[in-house]
């Protein structure tokens, strides 16, 4: 058990763009920071009872790009990770998740890509700037591949997957300036089955 009352504010060496349990684990005890300047790894320490800094990668561990990350994921303590680039196009990097080496970039994304949600070796981002949605194939170790994507409704922030009872997965991904939500369905294998997009009564 952990007391969150207990814990102290702590300050990042720059501003948050994005904060990500690792594995979306809420007994995982450690997340992962996005910044301006990189990204920064905070796990529980039990002993002194605080989350405490465990590891920092740099905007020069990612050459060609300003360091400034939209989303990350990891998916446990000491493995390796993906990130995103917010730029036009985006750009989505895998990096070991060793200190002091150099992060690997896979490919273009849509443009703007935010926050990243991973469930069964699929991952997906929305794109703010063109209004899609990418999926992701994230197998063993560096094993990362951009499958495809699909059209959402406007300026996308975020998207999230769930299991289906048929063993596909459901992406729900939200529009922010047409007040939409748009449904689709996507095997394990990365395959986009379907997509739909709904009007909401308000602004998601």
């Amino acid at each position: 058990h952990r007391d969150l009352h207990s814990c102290p504010t702590r300050r990042s060496s720059d501003l948050g763009r994005d904060l990500q349990m690792f594995g979306d684990d809420p007994n995982s005890g450690a997340f992962v920071l996005a910044t301006f300047s990189g990204l920064e790894f905070y796990e529980f320490n039990a002993g002194s009872g605080e989350f405490e800094q465990s590891a920092v990668f740099g905007a020069a561990l990612f050459p060609g790009t300003d360091g400034i990350f939209d989303g990350v994921y990891a998916r446990a303590a000491g493995g390796g990770f993906i990130a995103t680039v917010g730029s036009s196009p985006g750009q989505l990097w895998y990096h070991d998740g060793v200190e002091g080496n150099d992060g690997s970039l896979i490919g273009e994304l849509g443009d703007t890509p935010r926050k990243i949600s991973c469930l069964d070796g699929v991952a997906v981002v929305a794109n703010l700037g063109d209004d899609t949605c990418s999926v992701i194939l994230w197998g063993a170790g560096s094993d990362v591949t951009i499958v495809g994507g699909f059209a959402t409704g406007q300026s996308p922030r975020s998207a999230d997957l769930m299991r289906l009872q048929n063993g596909n997965l459901g992406c729900v991904v939200a529009g922010r300036n047409d007040n939409s939500f748009t449904v689709a369905e996507i095997t394990t294998a990365g395959v986009v089955l379907s997509s739909r997009t709904f009007s909401t009564t308000d602004r998601c």
